[in-house]
C-alpha cells in the first residue's frame, strides 16, 4: 500500500522501467505488456483507465505524453525505488507518518515494521545477532 500522491508516479516508472532493467527490452515503450507505450502517446490501449494523477500531468493527452516521456527519461532516486521494493516484498504501507497511520487506524492493525527499540527484548537480541552473523 502506498500513499499515491507521493509514490504513485515513482512505482508507475519502476514498473515501466522493469523491463529494460531486467534486459528485456532497449526501451520501455517496445515492451507489449506496459503500459508505458499507452502512457506517452505511442499506441492507444482502450482497456486502461488513466490514473487522476496521471490525467493531472497535462491538461491535454499531448500535454501528458510528453510528460510522463520526461519522467521516464529523469533519473529515478534509487533510495526512494529501494523504499519502494522493500515496503511492496515486505507487505508494508509506504507513504507520510500521518498517511501510515490512517492506513493502520483503518486496517486495524500495524502496517509497518516496528522500531528496534520497540520490539520485545527477545526479537531485539534475536535480530542485532542475525545481523552481526
Amino acid at each position: 500500500m502506498i500513499e499515491p500522491d507521493r509514490y504513485f508516479l515513482l512505482a508507475s516508472q519502476v514498473i515501466d522501467h522493469a523491463p529494460v532493467r531486467n534486459r528485456l527490452v532497449t526501451e520501455p515503450g517496445k515492451y507489449q505488456w506496459s503500459s508505458y507505450a499507452h502512457h506517452v502517446g505511442l499506441r492507444v490501449d482502450s482497456f486502461i483507465e488513466d490514473h487522476p494523477l496521471y490525467r493531472a500531468l497535462g491538461n491535454t493527452p499531448f500535454e501528458r505524453h510528453q510528460a510522463y516521456r520526461h519522467l521516464g527519461a529523469q533519473r529515478l532516486d534509487e533510495r526512494e525505488v529501494n523504499n519502494l521494493m522493500q515496503s511492496t516484498l515486505e507487505g508494508w504501507v509506504l507513504g507520510s507518518a500521518a498517511y501510515c497511520e490512517w492506513a493502520a487506524q483503518t486496517a486495524n492493525r500495524r502496517l509497518m515494521p516496528l522500531l528496534l527499540r520497540d520490539r520485545p527484548p527477545e526479537l531485539r537480541t534475536t535480530r542485532a545477532l542475525a545481523h552481526a552473523g
